[in-house]
C-alpha cells in the first residue's frame, strides 16, 4: 500500500467554477443568493432588457439580502471550507469524486512520464546530440512518443481520492517587488493530508508477458532506429522498476526545480513576502529529497518554467529557451519572474501543489 501526504494545498482544475459570497466564513453560491431577492418591478425590467443576462448583471441589478442567508444554505456547513477565501468572486473548483476531492491518474501519470523522460535524456548523451542537432526537436521527440506511447498502457496510475472535504484558498500574485493585480479562489486539497493508496498498479505475470511482447516487437518494427529503440527499451525498464527508478531520477528533477524556485525568493525585494519562511520551506523540501524522500509539485497554480523535462538539456536548453522551449513566445529566458502564493492566517505563506509520496 502506497501513501501520498500533500505538503502544501493542491489543486486540480475540473473546468468548473461558480461565483459566489462569503458571509461570516461561509459561502453562498449565486443561485442561492437569488432566492434571497425580493425582485422589483424596476429590477426585473432591467433584467429583461438585457440580451443573455450574465452573473455581473444580476449582481450589479439586485440587492442581495445576506441577512436571510443561514449555514444551512451554504455551499458547505462547514466554516473551514470559506474561511480562507475572498469575500467574493468565483471559486475554480477541484476535481471531485462524490464530492470528496482527488488527484486524477492523469495527472499523477503525466508527472511520472515527465521524469521518465527527463532520465531518458538526462543520462544518454547520445540522445541529447540526437535531438539537439534535429530541425524541430520538440516535434522529433513527439514523434518518438507516438513510437513508445503503446506501453505506457501496461504503465496503471491509480486515482487518489482524499477522505476530507476540499477547501479554499486565495491565490496572489507575486513578483519580485510587488503583488500583481492576480487574486483567485481556488478549491483544494488542503495541506498536511495523507491519504493511503496503491498509487501504481504491480503488473502481475501476465502483463509483465504482454508488456515484453508487445516491446519486442516494438524493436522489431524499428531495427534501424537507434534512439527510438533505445527509448523503448528504457520505458520498457521504467514501467517494470518503476518503484525503483523514480525515485532516483525525480529527486534528481526536482532538485534542479526547486533550486530555480529558490532563486526566486533570494532574489525577492517584496515585502508583501515572508521570505524567510519560504527560504526554510524550500530548504525543507531540499532536505527531504537529500535524504531520499519522494518530493513531487502536481497541479495548476505552480511555475510552468522549468516544470517540463526540457530542463534535461542543460545549458542548449537555457540558450535555446526563447527559440525552442517556452509555450510563451515573448518570454525570453528560463528564469522564474512571479510566483503564486497563499497566505493561511500566521501559518506561513505557501506555494500550491507539493505533495510526498511512498510506494
Amino acid at each position: 500500500m502506497g501513501k501520498i501526504e500533500t505538503i502544501t494545498p493542491v489543486h486540480i482544475f475540473n473546468g468548473q467554477n461558480f461565483w459566489f459570497i462569503k458571509k461570516e466564513n461561509y459561502i453562498y453560491a449565486l443561485d442561492k443568493l437569488i432566492e434571497s431577492v425580493s425582485l422589483s418591478s424596476q429590477s426585473l425590467r432591467k433584467l429583461v432588457e438585457i440580451n443573455n443576462p450574465g452573473q455581473k448583471d444580476f449582481i450589479n441589478i439586485l440587492n442581495f439580502n445576506l441577512n436571510s442567508l443561514e449555514p444551512k444554505d451554504a455551499i458547505s456547513m462547514k466554516e473551514s471550507y470559506g474561511k480562507y477565501a475572498f469575500h467574493r468572486g468565483n471559486v475554480f473548483q477541484n476535481t471531485k469524486y462524490f464530492d470528496l476531492p482527488y488527484i486524477p491518474a492523469s495527472s499523477l501519470k503525466g508527472a511520472f512520464i515527465n521524469v521518465f523522460w527527463f532520465n531518458f535524456i538526462n543520462h544518454n548523451d547520445d540522445v541529447k546530440e540526437y535531438l539537439i542537432k534535429q530541425k524541430d526537436l520538440l516535434k522529433e521527440l513527439k514523434s518518438i512518443d507516438n513510437e513508445i506511447k503503446s506501453l505506457r498502457k501496461y504503465f496503471i496510475v491509480n486515482d487518489v481520492i482524499f477522505e476530507q472535504e476540499a477547501i479554499i484558498y486565495n491565490v496572489k500574485r507575486y513578483n519580485t517587488t510587488k503583488v500583481l493585480g492576480f487574486n483567485e479562489n481556488v478549491e483544494t486539497i488542503d495541506k498536511e493530508l495523507i491519504q493511503f493508496s496503491d498509487i501504481v498498479k504491480d503488473l502481475n505475470s501476465k502483463e509483465r508477458n504482454l508488456l515484453n511482447k508487445l516491446k519486442n516487437n516494438l524493436l522489431n518494427q524499428n531495427r534501424e532506429k537507434t534512439i527510438l529503440q533505445k527509448a523503448i527499451e528504457e520505458l520498457y525498464n521504467y514501467i517494470i522498476n518503476f518503484k525503483i527508478i523514480f525515485p532516483k531520477a525525480n529527486k534528481e528533477y526536482m532538485k534542479k526545480v526547486l533550486i530555480k524556485e529558490q532563486s526566486f525568493i533570494y532574489n525577492a525585494r517584496n515585502d508583501k513576502i515572508n521570505s524567510n519562511y519560504l527560504k526554510n520551506f524550500y530548504k525543507f523540501l531540499i532536505s527531504e529529497l537529500e535524504n531520499d524522500k519522494i518530493i513531487m509539485q502536481i497541479g495548476r497554480y505552480t511555475n510552468y518554467v522549468d516544470k517540463s523535462f526540457s530542463i534535461a538539456f542543460g545549458e542548449f536548453y537555457e540558450k535555446n529557451f526563447k527559440t525552442i522551449f517556452t509555450p510563451i513566445k515573448t518570454k525570453k529566458v528560463s528564469t522564474i519572474e512571479t510566483m503564486n502564493l497563499i497566505t493561511i492566517d500566521d501559518q506561513g505563506i505557501y506555494p500550491l501543489g507539493f505533495v510526498k509520496l511512498e510506494f
